[in-house]
């Protein structure tokens, strides 16, 4: 497995409260992290800070696809009057390997490569619709 960039993982699931230990936790206080304290209501301003930039890359990707989609269908069209046959091999490996390329991490090349077969697979439904 190929990787670009600097090591990052983060952890799914509920709140950094219900992920730190108990012992840590003091409400609305300080407690310690890596041996220094850390204030818990600038540590949640600054989650929830990064959270809302989250949630606007993912507005942004859901806008994005739906283009793509849209681009998908347009091709499709073209294909049909012409045609050229809706599935080519040739241009998804095409695709992964510009998505190898570009990739300046830290996801893996294959993870990017497991997102995007989705996005494919998601794609081709699209054409395969009447």
């Amino acid at each position: 497995m190929r990787r670009r960039g600097a090591a990052s993982r983060s952890r799914a699931g509920g709140g950094i409260l219900e992920d730190w230990p108990a012992s840590r936790v003091r409400a609305g206080g300080l407690c310690k992290k890596g041996g220094r304290a850390v204030d818990t209501q600038e540590a949640l301003a600054k989650i929830d800070e990064f959270r809302k930039a989250i949630d606007d890359i993912d507005s942004r990707v859901v806008r994005l696809l739906n283009e793509r989609a849209k681009i998908v269908l347009e091709i499709k069209k073209v294909k049909e009057e012409s045609g050229v046959p809706i599935y080519d091999a040739r241009r998804e490996e095409q695709i992964f390997e510009n998505l190898r390329r570009s990739n300046e991490g830290p996801l893996f090349d294959e993870a990017l490569r497991e997102i995007y077969e989705t996005v494919l697979h998601w794609m081709k439904n699209l054409e395969n619709e009447d």
